[in-house]
């Protein structure tokens, strides 16, 4: 088989990585997700961290370029904020308006400059946006609603 892919996703970790390398171009890129220790808990049982064990599965074949924990969505839930995930497949404009139609307050786009660790916040009210570091988004949240 002829390596024709340049990205790979694996969202459920799969411990593969002869498989990915086989299927990969040698330039192409491995994005694995693996849920926290405390994420799907009811399923797999408390306090199983498999970071470190994927790391060093895939280390033969890949080299780590980033590692990150996304946890937005759980941290704005934690932190008091109702959090809506439209994980509909619709191209984005219309996504935009639903949001706007139901009276969402802010909303967080994840675009490509999530690949610099930054989200696009658009507060509805003043129809304005800023560009937010994915750790600071609960913080920033959270002083546009203290001074609203």
């Amino acid at each position: 088989m002829r390596k024709r892919r340049s990205i790979a996703l694996s969202i459920t970790a799969r411990m593969n990585a002869g498989e990915f390398r086989r299927v990969l171009r040698d330039d192409g890129r491995l994005l694995v997700g693996i849920p926290a220790p405390d994420d799907l808990i009811e399923l797999r049982g408390a306090g199983r961290d498999r970071v470190a064990r994927t790391i060093e599965t895939f280390g033969t074949d890949f080299k780590l370029v980033d590692q990150r924990r996304v946890t937005t969505a759980a941290d704005l839930d934690a932190a008091g904020f109702d959090v809506l995930l439209d994980d509909r497949e619709e191209r984005a404009g219309v996504k935009f308006k639903d949001a706007d139609l139901i009276g969402i307050p802010y909303r967080i786009n994840v675009g490509k400059k999530a690949a610099e660790g930054k989200v696009e916040i658009v507060t509805r009210a003043t129809a304005s946006s800023q560009d937010v570091a994915i750790s600071e988004v609960v913080a920033t949240l959270q002083n546009t609603t203290d001074t609203v």
